[in-house]
């Protein structure tokens, strides 16, 4: 069950994508997507919110693209 809380802090998050190739993610984009968004200085960082950051994926057989991360770009990640 998800708090209130949790909920509410969630929606104040911001939520990229990182697009895909045919080997799975893309780290090259991902990387300068990562670049983009820490040179923007934009981050309401305090005390009470520090700032983290977090990367959801599938690694294998990724729905619906059915693509198995290949251990090179797994150890990049």
């Amino acid at each position: 069950m998800v708090s209130w809380h949790s909920l509410i802090f969630l929606i104040s998050c911001l939520m990229l994508s990182v697009p895909i190739d045919s080997k799975g993610v893309d780290v090259a984009a991902m990387e300068n997507i990562v670049r983009e968004e820490k040179s923007k200085g934009s981050w309401n960082v305090t005390e009470e919110k520090p700032f983290w950051a977090m990367f959801y994926t599938v690694p294998v057989f990724h729905n619906p693209t059915g693509i198995t991360l290949p251990k090179g770009k797994r150890l990049v990640i």
